[in-house]
């Protein structure tokens, strides 16, 4: 702050307040304050927070629902492991429906099927492929490196949706 802003003084100071990283992470603020320069003009003014209680003229919002958000946040959280072991079974059965894509589509390459025989097939693994994506066991309210892990599966159970739905359509 110092090397951008030099010797000017701030104008205004935002303030938000967590218990823990998983409060961050969700933007379940204790309460969020606000100081704005009293002599920062009208016009330059941001908009303060409407909080619930002043300090001199620090503006405080209070969350009076963050104990419940709190307990409903950690009802969808979960450690590595058990979102790991919720996982794995699914990915073992996608992982299969992709070996046997590439296979039926080797089988296509080659010479061996019909462009409708491959379509068929594929179309005969879609319903389970798009049951997978839309399963909402895999819960997004974890732990960022769950978060991320769960992101990359989630794209590979798109991705294997929208190759199923392109055989689907052409079909």
């Amino acid at each position: 702050m110092k090397a951008r802003w030099g010797k000017n003084p701030a104008h205004v100071v935002w303030l938000f307040i967590a218990y823990d990283l998983e409060d961050i992470q969700n933007a379940n603020w204790v309460c969020r304050t606000c100081w704005i320069d009293p002599s920062l003009t009208k016009d330059m003014r941001p908009v303060g927070l409407n909080g619930n209680e002043k300090l001199g003229d620090i503006e405080i919002l209070w969350n009076d629902d963050y104990k419940p958000h709190k307990n409903f946040f950690e009802t969808f959280s979960g450690t590595k492991e058990e979102f790991l072991g919720a996982i794995q079974p699914i990915l073992n059965e996608m992982i299969e429906f992709a070996k046997r894509a590439i296979e039926y589509f080797e089988e296509y390459r080659r010479g061996n099927i019909p462009e409708e025989e491959l379509i068929l097939r594929m179309q005969k693994m879609e319903p389970r492929v798009t049951e997978f994506y839309c399963n909402q066991e895999i819960s997004l309210c974890l732990p960022k490196t769950v978060r991320t892990m769960t992101k990359l599966a989630r794209i590979f159970l798109l991705l294997s949706t929208i190759c199923f739905s392109i055989f689907l359509k052409e079909g």
